[in-house]
């Protein structure tokens, strides 16, 4: 079954990466994509 979500989709949803205090101690959900989108 193909996903219907983009690796758009995926990058609205998520914070952007300011600091690595956002990503270990903010509120905010910011994972690592690669250029795929994975």
């Amino acid at each position: 079954m193909a996903d219907s979500h983009s690796s758009a989709d995926a990058l609205h949803l998520f914070a952007t990466r300011t600091s690595i205090e956002q990503v270990e101690e903010g509120n905010e959900l910011a994972p690592k994509f690669d250029e795929k989108g994975s």
